[in-house]
């Protein structure tokens, strides 16, 4: 079985970015190679048996990759039963040919205006957010061709359970509405250690959905946690997939607490939402989860 490789890479590196992540969660991994970090490594596992199980499946970034290395990779390809989901910032067009010799590129430029609608939709897919006709054009005629701006709006609805945003919904996460109360605004009160603000806007929330977006949050913070004891950004967007801006606010809560910490406050979060369907009264179990959050 030779090489499967697909490099994902274009001008648009929101897209293919969120393309490249997509598809290693798909398809699941053994290792992750940064080639700038570990030259030749990359050629080293395409010709290698696999570490663990039957195959190697590697998440690569290319950035940085020598044409020695990349014909390396093409020597060994056809004896090879490696699949590599990598991507590239940039790639010039003799490099682009020598792996379109032995694998497939997939590229997205910036878009033209016609093409915005369906590449909204390809990041809205990513987020596994849905969009009606009319959310479409808000984030057409309020963001345009930024799609980073768009993905980062459409990541905060996957994190806020909005699975299907009204226009309302988008243009305040756009900043052109009135403001309304989002789950965020609490986790932001919790980050600056302000309970009484944290507490006030929590009881304005819908507690179950909160609840959901507070135990979403922490769990992919313990997840980074779990790899790293202070991660960076780019840690916490290789393992989550988040877009930019959350992922810092990730990473600073993952720095935050232990393993076991996170532990025990994943247990009080999914003991307030068991308490939340079974009790009328939400606001005793909602001030003592604020409050049990926002410890340390």
């Amino acid at each position: 079985m030779p090489l499967h490789f697909t490099l994902y890479t274009g001008s648009d590196v929101t897209t293919s970015g969120v393309c490249w992540r997509e598809a290693i969660a798909k398809d699941g991994i053994t290792e992750r190679i940064t080639v700038s970090e570990s030259p030749g490594l990359l050629a080293d596992a395409v010709s290698s048996p696999p570490l663990f199980g039957d195959q190697r499946i590697v998440a690569a970034d290319l950035d940085g990759i020598s044409e020695d290395e990349l014909n390396m990779i093409a020597f060994s390809a056809p004896h090879s039963d490696t699949i590599v989901i990598a991507r590239a910032t940039e790639i010039n067009s003799a490099r682009r040919k020598l792996i379109e010799s032995f694998g497939s590129v997939v590229s997205y430029a910036i878009p033209q205006s016609k093409e915005l609608p369906s590449r909204i939709d390809t990041l809205a897919q990513a987020a596994q957010v849905r969009l009606s006709s009319e959310s479409r054009r808000v984030l057409l005629d309020r963001a345009g061709d930024d799609l980073d701006r768009v993905f980062s709006v459409l990541e905060q609805c996957r994190i806020g359970h909005l699975a299907e945003p009204t226009p309302r919904q988008l243009l305040v996460l756009l900043g052109t509405s009135q403001r309304d109360i989002l789950p965020w605004d609490v986790s932001d009160a919790i980050d600056r250690q302000d309970l009484a603000l944290a507490i006030e806007i929590a009881l304005r929330c819908d507690p179950i959905p909160l609840v959901a977006y507070l135990s979403n949050r922490y769990l992919e913070a313990a997840r980074v946690r779990e790899r790293y004891q202070k991660p960076n950004t780019h840690d916490t967007i290789e393992i989550t997939g988040q877009g930019r801006w959350q992922a810092e606010k990730t990473s600073r809560l993952a720095s935050k607490f232990s393993n076991e910490e996170f532990n025990l406050l994943l247990s009080i979060l999914a003991k307030s939402d068991r308490l939340l369907k079974t009790n009328k009264d939400s606001s005793v179990t909602i001030s003592s989860l604020i409050s049990a959050l926002m410890k340390k």
